[in-house]
């Protein structure tokens, strides 16, 4: 049927992309390495901001969510880097392979 689906993706194409699960993977990792280390550095700032527009009784919940906003950011930036990364490892071996025949 016409007009049913994802309108972005070119035809042809099933969505089974290695690159994007391994992008995914990579994404998974930073975020539980790095999001809370990240938490750590930045949690008296947080803590400052939030408690001087908010006050101490939404002090627990707006923890949560910046813990939650940070592993989830840290996954897209780290995902969407991979996926360049990749795309240039890719295209070099590439071009590096067409040029030395």
């Amino acid at each position: 049927m016409l007009g049913h689906g994802n309108q972005n993706r070119p035809p042809g194409q099933n969505g089974n992309d290695p690159n994007d699960f391994v992008a995914v993977i990579a994404g998974l990792g930073a975020a539980f390495l790095w999001a809370n280390p990240l938490f750590e550095l930045t949690q008296e700032t947080f803590r400052h901001i939030a408690v001087s527009n908010y006050g101490y009784e939404m002090l627990e919940a707006f923890e949560l969510a910046y813990r939650v906003f940070l592993h989830i950011s840290i996954f897209a930036i780290t995902r969407v880097a991979t996926r360049f990364a990749l795309a240039a490892i890719i295209t070099a071996l590439g071009y590096r392979l067409a040029f030395s025949l």
